[in-house]
């Protein structure tokens, strides 16, 4: 078992006696334990522990314990005990009393704001049932009686089948009772009213009520839900059939003579004379020729020497027996800007109709047809467009606004003027628009192709230059001989060929072609390696020799004191230089802590001396 001493002495270590931060002393008198927190000569070492104090009167210090004696006779357990002096609970603390169980608790609190400081004397006896606590206020409490009170309702001095109400807050009155029948109405702030009213029987009260034999009066004007009713000279009779309802969305007025009479059909509209036939219903050209003496022709009306066609032409219509050259004008021939529409009329859902234009021509004949005129404007094919055979475009741009262009051919020729040369070729290509533009064009003066963005070849793919491989995404190809790289990355493995030379320290080698066994590398400046042989002699410790020196092996040999196999004890120890007999440090072991095999010493004890 090892044994670690540290230093110590009879009295507080002074700031000479403990140097070293970290450094523990201990004054075996008091008992106390020191630390040292800094290298020097001035700084006094820190007592680590505090007094122990019996009085609680002697706590003057944080650092300072009290005794379990003077704890019980000081402080309240939590079992239980004895004030002796005033409690106070101080920013409204509860005093709690908790239930059997303590999981729910009565308890009293003091108001946020008391004025001035009181104190409630209780009574020194219980007092009887019914009694109150009450205070005389000067603080004494006492057992007081309850008084009887007096019910709202009990209020006199109103005559019989008087009515009280409120005149004001805490006053009462009376009002009189009325006549018989009388209904009572709210007054506002004054006093209610007794209202007679008119007729006989129970009062209207409902808001829809139902009035069995009502006599409107005779007034000569009189209102009934906002329609007013001008009453006759003498008599008047309406009458609306049973089930039927009378309903004037207009000012209606029937004028005439008596025993005229209108019958109306099953719905419809009246039409007056002054109505055109569109207020009618929808007559067709038939219908409309039954009552036409002049017209000509057989089937649908066409109204006009240049009628204009709404819908489709059907039944086969030809205008085939124009004469050669002559033009057809379909759509708005006027100076104003139009749009006219030919169309197959295919409403139907997955229907198709087909329009022929310029189908008609004989063996071998050819037909030329223009769309558009030469002075501008622009052709739009709104769906699919098919060309069966060739398709030459003569302007100067081609804009093609597809997402996908897709092209049967499997070579696409680009600057194919009628003679072309490298100076044509200059710089045509490849242009992708983007923030910037993306590249890929032929350079005359390079001879090259030059892309202005990176490559980035597929997993697994190479460059290859006439068919051998010349880089991939980890190796250089084998064909690539030469190189004049002047740095490369981590190199995992591999060799150096026969006859390369050493490389430098200061390129992260060691200068050195060559080593003896036993040989150590030391730096011998500040960019170069040296070899240090081994020693011959066994046992031999490398040491410094100072800076800017090569090191060195040494030897140690111990000149006073020996170990034996049997028994003996080896003391290492520095006497201090003054004369009192105290020690700096002392290291022990004994010869049986000593492993002749390994040669490793367990040391038995480490005494950090005396001051």
């Amino acid at each position: 078992m090892a044994i670690i001493k540290i230093k110590r002495g009879t009295s507080d270590p002074t700031a000479a006696q403990v140097t070293n931060i970290g450094e523990l002393a201990a004054n075996t008198s008091t008992p106390k334990l020191f630390l040292k927190t800094a290298t020097d000569g001035t700084t006094t070492p820190v007592w680590i522990g505090a007094t122990i104090e019996s009085s609680p009167s002697d706590w003057t210090s944080a650092t300072k314990l009290a005794t379990q004696s003077a704890i019980n006779t000081t402080f309240m357990p939590k079992s239980g005990g004895a004030f002796t002096g005033d409690v106070t609970l101080n920013a409204q603390s509860d005093l709690r009393f908790a239930d059997s169980d303590s999981s729910n608790w009565v308890a009293f609190q003091s108001p946020a704001t008391i004025t001035a400081n009181v104190t409630w004397t209780l009574p020194n006896a219980d007092g009887s049932a019914g009694q109150f606590l009450s205070t005389n206020g000067t603080g004494t409490l006492s057992w007081s009686n309850t008084g009887t009170a007096t019910n709202a309702t009990n209020l006199s001095g109103g005559a019989a089948g008087s009515i009280p109400y409120q005149t004001a807050a805490s006053t009462t009155t009376f009002l009189a009772g009325g006549t018989s029948g009388d209904i009572l109405t709210y007054g506002g702030s004054s006093a209610p009213v007794w209202s007679s009213g008119t007729g006989t029987g129970s009062p209207v009260r409902a808001s829809s009520p139902t009035l069995t034999t009502p006599v409107l009066g005779v007034a000569t004007a009189t209102s009934i839900n906002k329609v007013a009713i001008t009453a006759p000279a003498t008599s008047a009779t309406l009458t609306i059939a049973d089930g039927k309802t009378l309903t004037a969305s207009n000012t209606l007025t029937f004028t005439g003579t008596d025993s005229s009479s209108v019958a109306f059909g099953a719905g419809g509209t009246v039409a007056y004379t002054s109505n055109k036939l569109s207020a009618f219903a929808s007559t067709t050209s038939s219908e409309l020729a039954g009552v036409i003496s002049d017209e000509t022709g057989s089937g649908a009306l066409v109204f006009g020497t240049s009628p204009t066609f709404t819908t489709a032409i059907d039944g086969g219509a030809s205008f085939g027996a124009f004469a050669s050259s002559t033009t057809l004008t379909v759509g708005y021939s006027g100076t104003s800007a139009s749009t006219t529409n030919i169309s197959t009329g295919a409403v139907a859902a997955s229907t198709t109709k087909v329009i022929n234009i310029g189908t008609g021509g004989a063996t071998s004949s050819t037909t030329n047809i223009n769309l558009g005129s030469s002075n501008g404007g622009t052709v739009t094919v709104n769906k699919d467009l098919v060309v069966s055979g060739d398709l030459t475009v003569n302007g100067t741009t081609t804009t093609i606004n597809s997402t996908t262009l897709t092209v049967d051919d499997k070579n696409i020729e680009i600057g194919s003027i009628a003679s072309p040369t490298n100076v044509t070729a200059d710089g045509g290509g490849i242009t992708l628009k983007g923030a910037t533009d993306k590249t890929f064009n032929w350079v005359n003066a390079t001879g090259a192709w030059t892309s202005s963005e990176d490559l980035n070849l597929a997993s697994g793919k190479v460059y290859e230059i006439n068919g051998t491989t010349v880089l991939s995404a980890t190796t250089l190809g084998s064909g690539v001989t030469g190189s004049s790289l002047t740095s490369v990355g981590a190199l995992a493995s591999g060799s150096l060929a026969a006859g390369f030379t050493t490389v430098a320290a200061t390129v992260g080698g060691t200068g050195q072609s060559s080593y003896t066994t036993g040989d150590i590398l030391y730096a011998s400046s500040g960019t170069a390696l040296s070899k240090l042989s081994a020693s011959a002699t066994a046992g031999a410790i490398l040491a410094s020799t100072g800076s800017a020196t090569a090191p060195e092996y040494k030897t140690i040999s111990l000149t006073n004191g020996s170990v034996t196999s049997g028994s003996g004890t080896l003391t290492l120890a520095i006497q201090n230089a003054a004369a009192d007999g105290s020690t700096k440090g002392i290291a022990a072991f004994n010869s049986t802590d000593f492993d002749a095999t390994s040669g490793v010493i367990t040391i038995d004890t480490v005494d950090g001396g005396t001051y």
